[in-house]
């Protein structure tokens, strides 16, 4: 209601009204005395541009001071008021809360501005019902704007269901969230060079094929995940075709594993979970499906969001072989930094793009040579370093079926020189969330 000669704006709370039985509006007892005027611009007391009558009678009026106190006026009726509540304390409400000084808590500091027509653009959901009302939203108190729009961080989108997959959107680097989910992954992998290297490949020859100088190959993985919250295990099942460079080549069931993840720590913005993953010997070593010894490979995982639609990922893991052998296999540090983006975003699609490097150390073990000019020679692995990038994209999509969420995504790995693990990969993914 604005004041007449005043500019700036007043915000009027009225309760449900009362019909007394002489026909004049009332104020319920149990309203009590904290509904009044919010006048932001000036400090008189604005009873007395109201008017007499009975609506004046039946509304507390106040006005907002500089230190954000309401003032009674004095010229109401107590027998028409009824006994005043006192307000409750310990009632925080983030940011202030908008119904003013009243029993729920501080005062709103947000002032509105008397501009007929024009919509608040920083809250869809109130912005219809003030623009109607002639109110804009101006003031530093965000807390509404943000609570309105239905996240914190973004006055103007609303959010989406991007910023519920963000935080799992990576494909090199292990996912700290644990979730309930099933994935078919199909990835291709170009010149495996030394693929006995520390037996992570191969097993050395003699117990897997014939010294080879590269491979390539596909794998066709199902990936369950069971669990959610703050622990989840992980079986894997890979179907590998292999193409050696001078073997013959195969397919068949290579090395299945089993992953289990306990999140250790979580803030808001923080989580480190523990995982450790064993892979067992079900690959035929002999034709190079697999490595022919059980490994374990324990580590870290680390997550960290910058906002609600940024995410930064993290890993640390060793993988240790269990009877292997012992002059030819040996341990494989792995780390990683990633981050994951949301670009666009509505209630049912979204576009993830994610950015990972990875370095792996090959710290111990063998591999053999078999070019000129030292053929067939088995020589020392110390230290091998090898750097990966890998660049991706996720699009998540709500069909509102059974099966919950569905994911697609597809990334390209590069190797950064050229000491040969694998020089590239590409990986697609298919994934359902539940």
């Amino acid at each position: 209601m604005p004041v007449p000669g005043r500019p700036g704006t007043t915000l009027v709370r009225i309760p449900d009204p009362v019909i007394s039985p002489t026909g004049e509006i009332v104020m319920p007892s149990s309203v009590g005395s904290n509904f009044g005027v919010q006048q932001a611009a000036y400090s008189e007391d604005v009873t007395s541009a109201v008017g007499t009558g009975p609506v004046r009678n039946a509304i507390e009026w106040g006005t907002v001071h500089p230190a954000g106190s309401v003032q009674q006026a004095s010229a109401l009726q107590p027998a028409m008021m009824g006994e005043p509540l006192p307000t409750p304390a310990g009632m925080p409400m983030p940011g202030g809360d908008f119904m003013m000084n009243n029993s729920f808590g501080q005062g709103y500091t947000t002032t509105y501005q008397s501009q007929p027509g024009a919509p608040d653009s920083a809250s869809p959901i109130f912005g219809d019902l003030l623009g109607e009302q002639g109110f804009t939203e101006t003031a530093s108190d965000a807390w509404l704007g943000d609570w309105s729009d239905g996240y914190y961080g973004d006055p103007v989108r609303e959010a989406g269901i991007g910023r519920e997959r963000v935080q799992a959107a990576p494909f090199e680097i292990d996912i700290a969230q644990p979730q309930a989910s099933f994935t078919f992954r199909t990835q291709a992998g170009w010149n495996v060079g030394f693929p006995d290297r520390s037996e992570y490949f191969f097993a050395k020859p003699g117990r897997g094929p014939a010294a080879d100088t590269g491979a390539d190959f596909q794998d066709f993985r199902f990936q369950l995940e069971v669990g959610g919250g703050s622990a989840s295990v992980i079986t894997d099942i890979p179907i590998r075709v292999l193409d050696p460079e001078i073997n013959p080549n195969t397919t068949g069931i290579g090395d299945m594993s089993t992953t289990a993840k306990v999140v250790l720590m979580q803030g808001g913005d923080w989580m480190m979970t523990q995982v450790t993953k064993t892979t067992f010997n079900s690959g035929n070593a002999r034709k190079g499906l697999g490595t022919g010894h059980v490994s374990i490979e324990p580590g870290m995982l680390f997550r960290y969001n910058s906002s609600d639609i940024t995410y930064w990922h993290g890993e640390l893991k060793v993988n240790f072989p269990i009877a292997g052998d012992p002059a030819h296999s040996g341990q494989v540090l792995k780390w990683g930094i990633g981050v994951s983006h949301v670009i666009y975003e509505t209630d049912a699609f979204a576009i993830i793009p994610t950015f990972e490097y990875t370095n792996m150390w090959f710290l111990d073990g063998g591999q053999t040579v078999i070019d000129p000019p030292l053929p067939n020679t088995i020589i020392d692995v110390d230290g091998d370093g090898l750097s990966y990038f890998t660049e991706g994209a996720r699009l998540i999509f709500d069909t509102g079926g059974d099966l919950g969420l569905m994911e697609v995504g597809i990334c390209a790995q590069q190797q950064i020189g050229s000491l040969g693990y694998l020089d590239a990969m590409l990986k697609f993914d298919l994934r359902f969330i539940y």
